[in-house]
């Protein structure tokens, strides 16, 4: 199964984070074979990696305003933004259909800080150099 979870997840990702076009995000290529999508206006990317031998998809968010480029995973911005639990984000993946339903998870989840991270404690969150 993890062979086709592996070769899907471009097409899902694609298909999913894809509905991020009509609000800034573009698909971006990154030198290390991630999947990523930025937004040059938000100053904001979201990698997507997927880890074969624990077989979960995370997303990783990548902020440039402050002038150095930090990042932090979805799942600790979701919790510190105090938007839910991170078990709301789902990430294990065994199927295509579960990838879809992670990534469809992990997109509402993003969605929903997209107004925590234009805010002015974009700065108090959990981010890493």
């Amino acid at each position: 199964m993890r062979k086709v979870v592996k070769d899907s997840l471009h097409d899902v990702a694609l298909m999913t984070y894809g509905r991020l076009a009509g609000e800034g995000f573009a698909v971006a290529d990154t030198a290390t074979g991630e999947i990523a999508f930025r937004s040059a206006q938000r100053r904001l990317e979201v990698v997507l990696y997927y880890d074969d031998f624990e077989d979960y998809v995370s997303t990783s968010v990548v902020d440039t305003s402050a002038g150095v480029r930090r990042h932090a995973w979805l799942d600790d911005l979701y919790r510190a933004s105090e938007l839910g639990p991170p078990q709301d984000l789902k990430s294990k993946v065994l199927t295509r259909r579960s990838l879809e339903i992670a990534l469809e998870s992990q997109l509402a989840g993003f969605r929903r800080l997209l107004p925590v991270l234009a805010g002015s404690n974009r700065d108090l969150l959990p981010w890493r150099l």
